[in-house]
């Protein structure tokens, strides 16, 4: 292996490895304020992360997509744990029915 090939491989590991770095650190919000945090970061520290802009925009689409589908059915699915909870136990074989409407579709 000469210089030339071990230097190319060594930047593009360097190149490879950080985006995946960036690209996990940006994609493990799961709340509101988590996303808040994550965004006011990358508008601040923006020109450090030139390399992996779409990498950072699509990680915090879909935070933003998990966060209002949590704001939409936040309510409903609290509602129906808690009558699921408050109705007697019955020991049986789960069937998708069981899962409620809004959360299938």
């Amino acid at each position: 292996m000469n210089e030339k090939t071990l230097k190319y491989l060594s930047t593009k590991l360097e190149k490879d490895c950080m985006g995946i770095f960036v690209k996990t650190s940006f994609n493990n919000f799961r709340t509101e304020e988590g996303l808040n945090k994550a965004t006011e970061f990358y508008q601040r520290n923006k020109r450090h992360f030139v390399l992996w802009m779409i990498l950072i925009k699509n990680a915090l689409e879909k935070v933003r997509i998990q966060v209002d589908w949590v704001r939409k059915h936040l309510t409903p699915l609290d509602g129906w744990l808690t009558n699921a909870l408050q109705e007697p136990w019955r020991p049986h074989e789960f069937q998708f029915r069981d899962v409620p409407s809004f959360v299938v579709g």
